[in-house]
């Protein structure tokens, strides 16, 4: 199906929500010095968390070895404490980098979703081997964000798409199309999984709400913020088979080219 062919939300179009707020320079100084404070407390917090969390990683291992010989619900008991450990460590991560997405976003670029889409998949290529699962990209197109953020974004949604897909038979698929509407891609990460459960759909996109119980909940709140932020929009759209989220970006067309053409990238390997 074509990325813009979806059951969108209606949404109260953009030009109805532009209200000037006008905030007291007094005001607007202390909010600045309140956000920059929890910033900073964010910062110290993340650092003085992850050490006691380092320090139990390697006392489990130096237990682990100091034991010598285990029985294999021993081994299990490790497993699931230091399981445990790298859990904690990848919320503090999620949380502090979900804090800092405004940093990155303060000037926006042109930027080549292809790339992207390469760099998310080479850091996802340690769980691309372990699902076996294929992978097809449309060409991407050029859009108004930042690479930083945009390369998480995809990197979230196939990471997503990656634990629910069935082993070895996982298809995900990454498509594009232009909504000459609005001006702006609609990108769509499609996969032939089980699929999110109704009762499931209004949170998906919540802070700390999950489907998955080995999630932390911040992922698709952190895709949110920054297509948001980009100007664009995300949400989840519902199919027979499977799951597909899609997000909107502000189109950027070079004076001199007419904006990518949708060509099957058909050597996309497989993980």
């Amino acid at each position: 199906a074509d990325a813009s062919r979806h059951t969108r939300p209606q949404l109260i179009p953009r030009a109805d929500l532009e209200v000037e707020v006008i905030v007291p320079r007094e005001q607007r100084r202390a909010l600045e010095q309140r956000n920059q404070e929890l910033s900073e407390l964010a910062a110290v917090s993340s650092h003085d968390l992850q050490a006691p969390l380092r320090s139990i990683g390697v006392h489990l291992d130096l237990l682990r070895s100091e034991l010598g010989t285990l029985t294999p619900s021993q081994h299990e008991l490790f497993d699931h404490a230091q399981h445990g450990v790298g859990a904690m460590r990848r919320l503090i991560e999620g949380i502090l980098g979900y804090m800092h997405t405004e940093e990155h976003l303060r000037k926006l670029d042109a930027i080549d979703l292809n790339e992207c889409f390469e760099q998310a998949r080479s850091n996802l290529s340690a769980d691309l081997g372990t699902s076996q699962a294929q992978v097809i990209c449309d060409k991407l197109p050029t859009v108004m964000g930042n690479g930083l953020l945009l390369t998480q974004c995809l990197q979230n949604l196939v990471g997503n798409a990656l634990k629910h897909v069935p082993r070895p038979k996982g298809v995900i698929t990454i498509s594009a199309e232009h909504d000459h509407q609005h001006d702006e891609w609609v990108i769509a990460v499609s996969d032939n999984g089980p699929g999110v459960p109704d009762e499931q759909h209004d949170d998906l996109f919540r802070l700390f709400s999950t489907t998955d119980s080995n999630g932390h909940g911040i992922g698709l709140a952190f895709c949110r913020r920054v297509i948001e932020a980009c100007g664009g929009e995300i949400w989840y759209d519902p199919q027979p088979q499977g799951a597909r989220f899609c997000f909107s970006l502000p189109a950027h067309m070079p004076d001199n080219d007419s904006g990518p053409q949708l060509l099957r990238d058909t050597s996309a390997p497989t993980g």
